[in-house]
């Protein structure tokens, strides 16, 4: 009886608090275009989190020098293992704050 309550519960919230739908960039230039509209959405200081093998790759390079050229300080936290832990999302959060 309590299972199905709490069922119900959750799924009146969603009705009524539905979620944003998500805002997806694909195709040639995606990443540039997304940081653009970072920018244009007024933040200058965002925050991007990646894993360490992406971010020495260099693939990133494109990305982190158009947020420059826009105007944005990027802080980049590349110590995002796979299948991270509290602990590492704590981590981020300081780098955050």
């Amino acid at each position: 009886m309590f299972k199905k309550l709490i069922n119900f519960s959750i799924k009146m919230f969603i009705r009524f608090f539905p979620s944003e739908k998500p805002l997806l960039f694909t195709g040639a230039d995606s990443i540039i275009k997304l940081a653009s509209l970072v920018r244009n959405s007024g933040h200058k200081h965002p925050m991007l989190i990646t894993g360490k093998t992406l971010l020495k790759s260099g693939r990133l390079n494109e990305v982190l020098e158009h947020f420059k050229a826009i105007g944005c300080d990027v802080t980049v936290f590349d110590g995002i293992p796979p299948n991270p832990t509290y602990e590492v999302i704590d981590d981020g959060l300081k780098v955050c704050i």
